[in-house]
């Protein structure tokens, strides 16, 4: 079973003073209020993050940021293709 410690990949937080954007501290862009925020499925999405650099829990993280465009699958698809359950804390697509 997937260990839950690794279920979850974003966070929001409010913080208690203004950020000082630097290179490596930016902003980022959100979807404009009232717009979908979940791609269709076969459409294609950027993924971005410093995440692991395989398959395998031992192999490393990558230390610069990452992107790559992948299609985006139904829950069904998704499924099917990874192998691992969907959790309702997950983002997916509703259909």
């Amino acid at each position: 079973m997937l260990d839950m410690k690794f279920r979850y990949d974003v966070a929001l937080m409010r913080l208690d003073r203004p950020v000082k954007f630097a290179p490596n501290v930016g902003k980022i862009c959100l979807p404009q209020l009232g717009s979908p925020l979940m791609a269709s499925p076969n459409t294609l999405a950027t993924v971005v993050g410093w995440g692991r650099l395989g398959s395998h829990e031992s192999d490393p993280h990558s230390n610069v940021l990452q992107a790559v465009t992948v299609p985006v699958l139904d829950d069904k698809q998704c499924q099917i293709e990874t192998g691992l359950p969907l959790y309702s804390d997950q983002v997916r697509i509703i259909n």
